[in-house]
């Protein structure tokens, strides 16, 4: 239907919201679900992009009547207090995408190129049900960061840069450091596409200064992951 990234989210998460408090038999589910793209779609597309409702049920390929949406559409503003406009991941993936691109000298096409991949995954992510129990900035900040974890694989050399970010981003956001690196594994699991990268021990200098915590290894063998950088677990020192 050509909408855009942010129709998507938020389509799904007025689908979950209503049926987080909400029993819906499944005969009304396929309803339930055109009723929030519909919604959606009312506060995040122009007018003119929209069709009216009939053609909208067609365009869907749904099989309730447009007068069934439409009561379905009332039950579901009637639900939240006619306020449906919710923030959603996608909203917080362009904010930190925003401030990243503030650090880093970068081309706008490429810049574009690689936000555009982000809501593509980001769009995958919203598939997976057990993902929504997660809010939409630790949604939006796990997956930056795996992003950049991916990216930091295929250079030579480690940029410390990405690992600092991230941790600016996470303190901004208020983002617990166990949800957030929950949400990275599940991520992980569930997207074949990443793999978790482990931190060479090398790479671990600058950690000092924002990682008290953190000490040097026992050996090379001994690699922090991101999560252990992040939660600040200690290891034991070199003899």
């Amino acid at each position: 239907m050509h909408f855009g990234i942010d129709t998507y989210a938020l389509s799904v998460d007025i689908l979950d919201r209503f049926m987080a408090t909400l029993k819906v038999r499944p005969k009304f589910l396929e309803c339930l679900a055109v009723g929030c793209l519909y919604i959606a779609a009312k506060c995040k597309e122009e007018d003119d992009t929209i069709s009216i409702t009939p053609e909208f049920v067609i365009d869907c390929n749904a099989s309730c009547s447009a007068n069934e949406l439409l009561r379905m559409e009332r039950l579901i503003l009637e639900k939240f207090d006619w306020f449906a406009d919710f923030v959603t991941a996608v909203d917080f993936l362009q904010i930190y995408f925003a401030l990243l691109l503030l650090k880093v000298d970068h081309q706008p096409e490429e810049s574009r190129e690689k936000y555009i991949e982000l809501e593509v995954k980001l769009a995958s992510c919203l598939q997976y049900h057990r993902l929504a129990s997660f809010k939409p900035r630790i949604l939006a900040l796990a997956l930056i960061s795996l992003e950049f974890e991916k990216q930091q694989a295929h250079e030579s050399e480690m940029n410390t840069d990405w690992l600092v970010s991230i941790s600016h981003l996470q303190q901004l956001a208020k983002v617990e450091s166990d949800a957030l690196v929950a949400c990275r594994d599940l991520i992980v699991r569930s997207l074949p596409s990443y793999k978790v990268v482990r931190l060479e021990l090398s790479d671990l200098t600058f950690i000092s200064h924002a990682y008290k915590p953190l000490k040097p290894l026992l050996n090379l063998s001994d690699r922090p992951t991101y999560a252990d950088v992040v939660c600040g677990r200690t290891f034991p020192l070199v003899q």
